[in-house]
């Protein structure tokens, strides 16, 4: 077979370029560092690739989310342990001085009242203290801080949007057996709820509503008329002055005292005071991090247990003496006791300081939960710390080329590109003489 002149020409374009091409795959992995500059060159390291760089963006937002999480954690423990407890630690002394003192000196006195009502203007500070925008006892809830002290106007709008709400109720009541003599009292009764709580006066007084509507509701029927009777739960001694706690659920405020301890159940309401326990998802204040637990989601909640809880419930430190009827905490008793020791009374300091001591105790253990929640986010930020490394490594083994045989390569491919150049003067003489023949 006769092989042609352009035949030749293009066998040797064809090995040029291939070795040029050659000469500048390996100029890129020595630029780069990279074996592959795309996925095509080899689709199964390029999917390994993809996959560990997946791994390792998760580790590294994990590793994030811990870092917030341990600022967080940090700051939390400012606020309970040196913030609140060296309330408490002050207050103790305080105390300690009105109850030694007695009855003896009425400046003494007077002076000692003015120290427990400076710690509750300094103990409200720390329990709305704020970092990054965000309430530190105040979990993911933003808006209204987590606590406040009731004030006349509170009890006010109180009073009367339980005046109002009880109006509605008792004209839809007897409305309602007007209607219909035969009806029920349970179905009586749902009717006038209904049409109490749409009434144009009720959503009115309820506008101006900071307290949470605790009422009760009793019937009567006497001489053929029936008659529905809506009373406040809560008196002005429980909210003006009175430390009030938000429930996250509702937005609403409740004295500290009125939280108790039973559970909610189905029958409750959210004007029920069993609605606001200890027990209640309403009274938690939650802030969730993925920190690789597994996080799962219901009902659009996280599933407790699935996530990191950077939230501190402060109702674990705050509450003490808790019963079904209601609960005690410091903040009230040094109010309770500033005003009596002000009127040189001092027959409520040794409870106050009873109740000061146990406040103490569980501020105590609360700093205890958070170093020991410290203690984990280090455990875990070490961990990821060296999957961090094995990954890399991983990596590094699929993408990071060998810079030794990459030169070795790219030497040998250059020499071969070379000596492509070098013939091509005599593939043309040899052209160039044949055409003049």
């Amino acid at each position: 077979m006769r092989i042609t002149n352009s035949m030749v020409m293009n066998q040797y374009a064809k090995q040029l370029n291939h070795n040029v091409e050659q000469v500048s795959d390996d100029t890129q992995k020595l630029s780069s560092g990279q074996k592959y500059s795309r996925a095509s060159q080899d689709p199964v390291e390029a999917a390994q690739m993809v996959e560990i760089n997946g791994q390792l963006k998760t580790v590294n937002r994990y590793q994030s989310n811990i870092q917030s999480a341990q600022s967080w954690m940090t700051e939390t423990e400012t606020v309970v342990n040196t913030d609140y407890y060296g309330i408490l630690t002050k207050a103790n002394v305080t105390l300690n001085t009105a109850s030694s003192s007695g009855t003896s000196s009425t400046t003494s006195n007077a002076a000692l009242a003015q120290n427990l009502q400076g710690y509750q203007t300094d103990m409200l500070s720390a329990l709305n203290s704020i970092s990054g925008g965000q309430y530190v006892l105040g979990g993911s809830s933003t808006g209204n801080p987590p606590f406040k002290v009731g004030t006349e106007s509170d009890y006010t709008a109180y009073a009367n949007y339980v005046t109002a709400y009880g109006t509605a109720y008792n004209t839809a009541y007897q409305a309602a057996y007007t209607a219909d003599p035969t009806i029920t009292d349970t179905a009586a009764q749902a009717k006038a709820a209904t049409a109490a709580a749409a009434d144009a006066d009720v959503k009115t007084a309820q506008s101006s509503l900071t307290v949470a509507p605790v009422f009760t509701v009793s019937t009567s029927e006497a001489s053929g008329t029936h008659t529905a009777t809506v009373t406040a739960f809560l008196s002005e001694d429980d909210i003006n002055g009175k430390l009030l706690y938000q429930a996250p659920a509702t937005g609403a405020y409740i004295p500290m005292s009125k939280i108790n301890n039973s559970a909610q159940t189905a029958a409750t309401t959210v004007n029920d005071l069993a609605y606001y326990s200890t027990e209640n998802s309403a009274m938690t204040r939650t802030s969730p991090i993925d920190l690789g637990y597994g996080t799962q989601m219901s009902g659009g909640k996280v599933v407790a247990g699935t996530a990191f809880e950077a939230s501190t419930n402060p109702l674990d430190f705050l509450l003490q003496n808790v019963t079904t009827s209601g609960s005690q905490n410091v903040y009230d008793a040094f109010g309770e006791t500033a005003n009596a020791l002000s009127q040189n009374d001092t027959s409520s300091v040794s409870a106050t300081f009873s109740l000061n001591t146990d406040a103490m105790t569980k501020t105590t253990l609360v700093h205890t939960a958070l170093g020991a929640k410290q203690n984990m986010l280090t455990f875990l930020s070490n961990k990821y710390s060296a999957d961090t490394i094995n990954i890399t490594q991983q990596l590094s083994n699929v993408e990071d080329v060998d810079t030794t045989t990459a030169y070795t390569q790219y030497s040998l491919h250059l020499m071969a590109y070379q000596a492509s150049l070098s013939i091509s003067s005599s593939i043309l003489q040899n052209n160039l003489t044949q055409y003049l023949k």
